[in-house]
């Protein structure tokens, strides 16, 4: 079976894929080539709202999209990153 990635992330890991791994580079250089092979042009119909969900006595921001024209309860879909692509 074929494994499909939809055309926004399979241009990212093309991109990734291209030249030396990221480890090999100082952190402004991982910086810059993550920060060009992830731009991509942002939806107009997207609403997007920040909130502040309480979480073991922290704030955890949270970012909920949603398109423009939806009224009313929609379904949801959650999704939490690992944190693997952060540079310090």
């Amino acid at each position: 079976m074929d494994t499909y990635l939809d055309p926004i992330n399979r241009k990212f890991a093309d991109a990734a894929a291209e030249g030396p791994p990221l480890y090999t580079k100082t952190y402004q250089e991982a910086r810059d080539i993550l920060e060009s092979i992830q731009s991509y042009k942002t939806a107009s119909d997207i609403k997007t709202e920040e909130i502040k969900v309480p979480v073991n006595g922290e704030d955890v921001t949270t970012v909920i999209f949603r398109p423009a024209s939806a009224q009313g309860t929609l379904n949801m879909i959650f999704y939490t990153h690992g944190g693997g692509w952060i540079l310090v």
